[in-house]
């Protein structure tokens, strides 16, 4: 995660790109990715200090 080859990042990209093409509202989905790249900014400020690295998957 937060490398060259970041898949969920690309997904991302794809899906902003896919949804401004799609119709959808122009400043709902500024805002949605204005927001995404808020919360994945300070998730990388922390990302060295979790416990073991991230766990990927469902909890529950």
């Amino acid at each position: 995660m937060f490398g060259q080859e970041d898949e969920l990042d690309q997904d991302a990209q794809a899906l902003e790109k896919a949804l401004q093409t799609s119709g959808a509202e122009p400043p709902l989905v500024r805002e949605l990715f204005a927001l995404y790249r808020e919360k994945r900014s300070i998730l990388r400020a922390s990302w060295s200090e979790l416990p073991s690295g991230p766990v990927q998957g469902d909890f529950f």
